[in-house]
């Protein structure tokens, strides 16, 4: 810790002493380390804690010590996970300067309310772009005994799956591109030389602080890790374990002590997959988007897809692949008598009372009113609310909005602000469109998308409460971003 002080004072001195006209430095009040700067039509103030939060030494219950037996190297990321090297990460994770547009970054569609996943069907990406699968929670990731990432696990490393992540979920159209937004920034210089020991700034070191950032998302500390730890079950919570026991631990390996036929199995963590990625059955026909047929183009792999994790499952929704199942009540109604009999589906999980019964096609549960709602109190029991409110994986970088009042700004006006219930967006050029509106708290958190592709768009507060949000709206022109004041 005490080699890494230095670094840190000589990144206060210089912020403290460098002034531009488009980047001011300073320290607030509050002793926070602050750097902003202007990009598009709003300021971005990144913030960072002076002494390093803990990355490195997170605390990981006695239950877990079977994973520590048998670590997964392909997809735990970095080899080592320093505190400097991921505050360097989060940084990064968070710097909408380096998509294409400026206009979303990693946090955009992985946010830490929802369990680093997102509450929308599908992403959007630079320049209003729609994204064609659901964003797959990123919790446990470096942490997980299966290696497949995406989807359709074409990548099991998770620095080459950061650096892919530049081309195709933030638009980046030469990854050189990265390092020269990475340069752009003077902040960047002295958290590079915390983080590796010299300021020398390298797409391989860009990819490692990432992933030993994503690598140190651990969720362990959920209801049902403290009722492991104390042996202190709800009768309920009994129940729904043995309902997820009897039907869901083939596909989802547990961390579950067990105390019956199920010892002769090895106890898995996180909640992930055991033995790869399945076709749960979700539809007769899967269209355009075929899963792992995609890539190999075997019929037996039509609509497999990865099985994710089920930590924080109640904040991850809507779920599967196209987020196609909105509720976790909807998911359990699905697996109890919605499941399409696939040809290629995973085989039913009902465990066999005799070695000569034969594997049987996966058709669905049956599940009563009682194992369904002791079921869902059990995968409730898989959230991790002081990792969701921990600060040290939130986003660094606070939004400021410039030009707010009613004036025109890049042909857009925005008519009335502040507003009562509702307020127009109106292109000047009305052979011009309006294709994507979003809003944001000033945390960054996402509260409303709309596709809108017309010239004037009307934006209804709904149930959105009084304060300042930031509108971002994009256009034939690009990306601008308003303040938008609800009285």
């Amino acid at each position: 810790m005490k080699k890494l002080l230095f670094p840190l004072t000589l990144l206060i001195a210089i912020l403290l002493i460098s002034s531009t006209s488009d980047k001011e430095k300073l320290i607030d009040p509050g002793n926070r380390l602050v750097a902003s700067m202007k990009m598009n039509d709003e300021e971005l103030i990144l913030e960072l804690p002076e002494e390093l939060a803990n990355y490195s030494d997170i605390e990981i219950p006695e239950h877990y010590s079977f994973y520590e037996q048998f670590p997964n190297e392909q997809n735990s990321g970095a080899e080592e996970i320093t505190d400097a090297g991921a505050t360097l990460g989060r940084v990064l994770f968070y710097d909408r300067n380096l998509s294409q547009d400026r206009s979303i970054s990693c946090g955009s569609c992985h946010q830490q309310a929802y369990g680093f996943a997102e509450p929308l069907s599908f992403s959007t990406g630079v320049d209003g772009s729609q994204e064609t699968r659901n964003s797959l929670a990123i919790a446990d990731i470096g942490f997980s005994f299966y290696p497949g990432l995406y989807w359709d696990e074409r990548e099991s490393d998770l620095e080459s799956l950061v650096l892919d992540h530049f081309h195709h979920g933030m638009g980046v159209q030469a990854i050189g591109d990265v390092l020269e937004r990475v340069e752009e920034s003077e902040f960047y210089q002295d958290l590079f030389t915390a983080a590796f020991g010299d300021s020398n700034i390298t797409l391989d070191r860009v990819a490692n602080a990432m992933s030993q950032f994503i690598s140190s998302f651990k969720v362990v500390n959920t209801e049902l890790d403290r009722a492991i730890e104390e042996n202190d079950w709800s009768d309920t919570m009994m129940a729904g374990r043995e309902v997820f026991i009897y039907h869901c631990f083939s596909c989802h390996s547990t961390i579950i002590p067990q105390a019956d036929a199920y010892d002769l199995i090895p106890s898995l963590p996180f909640f992930s997959s055991l033995i790869g990625p399945h076709n749960n059955g979700l539809y007769e026909d899967y269209g355009d988007d075929l899963g792992l047929q995609g890539l190999t183009g075997s019929p037996s792999d039509e609509g497999v897809f990865k099985t994710p994790t089920l930590k924080n499952i109640s904040l991850t929704a809507p779920y599967m692949h196209d987020g196609s199942i909105e509720t976790l009540e909807d998911v359990i109604e699905f697996y109890s008598a919605e499941v399409y009999p696939h040809p290629v589906a995973t085989l039913n999980s009902m465990p066999y009372t005799s070695p000569l019964d034969l594997p049987h096609p996966f058709i669905g549960f049956d599940f009563n009113d009682y194992e369904k709602s002791s079921l869902l109190v059990f995968l409730e029991s898989l959230t991790d609310q002081s990792f969701i409110e921990d600060t040290k994986f939130s986003d660094p970088f606070r939004l400021v909005a410039t030009n707010i009042e009613g004036e025109s700004i890049n042909g857009l006006s925005l008519f009335p602000n502040p507003l009562n219930s509702s307020t127009t967006i109106q292109m000047q050029d009305a052979s011009e469109k309006i294709h994507i509106v979003k809003v944001m708290d000033l945390s960054g958190k996402l509260v409303y998308e709309q596709v809108v592709n017309a010239p004037s768009f009307k934006f209804e507060r709904g149930n959105l409460s009084a304060g300042i949000y930031l509108m971002k709206v994009w256009t034939d022109e690009g990306m601008t971003t308003r303040k938008l004041i609800l009285q």
